[in-house]
């Protein structure tokens, strides 16, 4: 008896004395291991170009696996330096399955450096389908001194041959060592796992809750603008082309875009010298500043009583139902944290702080109240009030110990009070990827890339990646134009092109049909300036197509054709003698000054095309006889590149068989030639015959 009760007590025993024999063999699995890196959101034509000088970035010197941690700030060659990307993914492949129990990683914060959000652990099979298995962050305080933080993660044992540490990018982040622990072999005792279902892509169509079915709406900038202030006072007139499609005469024939954003212009002063956006070069306006703010849009002949008046006319014109309203949305201004008072919220004499969250939230909802009360009273016929363009353009928890409680709750009370909150992040900023969770009503974000001038590091082919990461994380988009003054200057074409460029990516990726705001400058904006462009110019014709293209954008209808280019009849080709191919270029879509045709290869000679691209200049080698041939490439700036190959036989008589490229004439004169060849042969052939039955006579 006594023999099975110890029996009985070792089988109880022996497993948890194993289990601590294991834990205490428990290694990191990655030391001096090779990895590789990836941005999780790709950005090869922006992020991925920048640099600030002698810093560089995403430079991988196997500095996470070497076992080497840093002593001293984000310079030390220790550190793997990260701009941006949101995030970056670190992936482990191992020969055969191991047992994964857990990570730690080091990581950097202050001096502009951001520790991560979040830490990740993902585990895989086949190196495609991942699991997430925890979540961590390091322990760090938003006001902290400069120094390291580590992340430390611990799961229960799973088996998998692939490992990827995920760490959060927002801006800048430094990570000086990851360690994924665990066991080299297995007890068959590991969790099993099942990959996470892929998130598909889609884009963000509209807002919830929204009556009106909003897709496009047209930010128009207004409000104090001491230095002009002419360009922030909208009117009848100038917000015509934004509710009306016209006609190159002016005449209504269509609704343009289906609802108005109203937001102050940025950076400026108010009264108390605050600022209504967050921003450094300011502090947090005061209750007085918002009401003065106001005042602008409630202004007579102005803002929301010429939006008013404008939609009333167009409406009638086109013989829409008289109670048929139009849905607009106001600027929530951002109440930064004070360190005195605000203003008197409830009317009892005593001004309120913003020091809270709670405090903020109480002037969110005094703002609401009073702007409501405010429409209301103003009795607009034609208009609803339906919520808010979100002021700031980020989340970024480092701007408050609670920033994320204030985001939270001051949505949900906007949406408690029947509002719709809009947010609108700039190319990937702080939170771009969690607006859902955050509580926004819809989300559109914006590429910047109008902006290259002053990021030089962006390029228009950055749209595609920002098409899918847009996609991925199922946001609309913000199209831009920039500042009106960008299309009337030496760079004019250029521009025109960049904008364009926006239109014909949402039409080959879909985003087209996604919710989308307008960025267009103020005063009163460059689509305005499209609209009423002089056509009796080239530049002006340009604009204009550019107006009509976002109309049929709206409307999804908007496309982009190929160009075309055709070779004609051939002259007689002699070696070393200079000849002229005729061409025919033709676009349906674009102004034959935006094409592009040039020569890129000539295998036995010299070719250029002539500067009217009538045609090509071609002058074979002196001392050449037989096929030639001339590549050619062209495009009209948005769709992909054509190449088109002419070849021809040099010598005399002269023969000439071009062929190939997209532009159809080619296959013509290719048959012409099979044509004439036939004949000559069945010529010679008869000819032939002929001598012969002469001879025999």
């Amino acid at each position: 008896m006594k023999k099975l009760c110890w029996l009985l007590l070792l089988a109880l025993v022996m497993p948890f004395a194993a289990a601590h024999v294991r834990a205490a063999e428990s290694e990191n699995l990655v030391r001096g291991m090779a990895y590789t890196v990836e941005n999780s959101v790709p950005t090869a034509h922006s992020y991925s170009n920048y640099s600030d000088g002698a810093q560089k970035y995403d430079v991988d010197a196997r500095q996470l696996t070497d076992g080497v941690r840093a002593t001293g700030g984000p310079s030390e060659d220790a550190w793997y330096r990260a701009f941006r990307s949101r995030s970056r993914y670190v992936t482990f492949a191992f020969d055969a399955p191991v047992a994964v129990t857990g990570l730690a990683a080091g990581f950097y914060h202050g001096a502009g450096y951001q520790a991560p959000r979040y830490v990740r652990l993902y585990l895989s099979d086949d190196g495609e389908n991942w699991f997430l298995a925890g979540e961590t962050s390091p322990s760090f305080p938003q006001s902290a001194s400069a120094q390291r933080y580590d992340a430390e993660l611990t799961v229960e044992a799973y088996a998998a041959t692939y490992v990827r540490v995920e760490f959060c990018c927002d801006i800048f982040a430094c990570c000086d060592e990851i360690e994924v622990y665990g066991y080299r072999e297995l007890t068959g005792a590991e969790k099993s796992f099942v990959p996470d279902d892929p998130v598909e892509p889609f884009y963000c169509t509209g807002l919830d809750g929204d009556d009106y079915r909003i897709t496009d709406i047209i930010k128009l900038y207004n409000g104090s603008y001491p230095a002009a202030q002419e360009r922030a006072n909208n009117t009848v007139e100038e917000m015509l082309p934004y509710i009306a499609y016209l006609s190159e005469s002016g005449e209504i024939q269509d609704t343009m875009f289906d609802a108005v954003a109203f937001v102050p212009c940025v950076s400026v002063a108010y009264p108390s010298g605050g600022s209504l956006v967050r921003t450094s070069k300011y502090p947090p306006a005061v209750q007085s500043d918002w009401v003065y703010y106001t005042d602008f849009l409630f202004a007579e002949g102005y803002e929301l009583d010429a939006l008013n008046t404008v939609v009333g006319q167009v409406f009638d014109a086109l013989g829409l139902p008289s109670d048929r309203k139009f849905p607009v949305l106001l600027t929530m201004p951002y109440p930064g944290v004070l360190s005195g008072a605000f203003g008197d919220l409830d009317g009892d004499g005593t001004a309120e702080s913003c020091a809270t969250a709670a405090d903020r939230v109480a002037i969110v909802r005094w703002y609401d109240e009073y702007l409501t009360e405010r429409f209301a009273n103003a009795g607009f016929s034609r208009l609803d009030f339906v919520g808010y363009y979100w002021y700031e353009e980020e989340m970024n928890e480092s701007w408050s110990a609670d920033e994320r409680n204030f985001t939270t709750d001051a949505l949900q009370a906007l949406r408690d009070a029947g509002k719709q909150v809009l947010f609108d992040p700039f190319y990937l900023s702080v939170g771009f990827d969690d607006w859902q969770s955050l509580g926004f009503s819809g989300a559109v974000m914006q590429p910047n890339v109008a902006f290259s001038n002053d990021r030089a590091y962006f390029d228009t082919e950055m749209l595609w990646e920002f098409a899918e990461a847009a996609g991925t994380y199922h946001l609309g988009v913000e199209v831009e134009t920039n500042e009106p003054s960008f299309f009337t200057g030496a760079d004019a074409v250029d521009n025109c092109h960049t904008y364009e460029r926006y239109l014909y990516v949402g039409a080959q990726t879909g985003y087209m049909d996604a919710l989308h705001t307008f960025y267009q400058g103020a005063g009163p904006g460059a689509l305005s300036d499209f609209c009423h462009a002089d056509t009796s110019t080239a530049n002006g014709k340009r604009l204009r197509r550019l107006y009509d293209c976002t109309y049929r954008f709206l409307k999804g209808t908007y496309e982009n054709l190929p160009p075309t280019v055709m070779i004609g009849e051939l002259p007689e080709i002699l070696p070393g003698e200079r000849c002229q191919i005729p061409l025919t270029v033709t676009d349906d879509d674009s102004f034959y000054g935006d094409l592009r045709v040039e020569v890129v290869e000539c295998g036995h000679g010299r070719a250029q095309v002539m500067a009217d691209r009538r045609s090509i200049a071609y002058i074979p080698d002196a001392d050449f006889n037989g096929e030639d041939t001339i590549l050619l490439e062209y495009d009209d700036g948005q769709n992909p590149v054509e190449e088109l190959i002419v070849c021809v036989l040099v010598g005399s008589p002269a023969e000439i068989v071009p062929s190939g490229g997209s532009g159809g004439g080619t296959n013509v004169l290719f048959w012409v030639f099979i044509a004439c060849a036939v004949a000559a042969v069945v010529a010679v052939g008869t000819a032939v015959l002929v001598l012969k039955r002469s001879k025999t006579a």
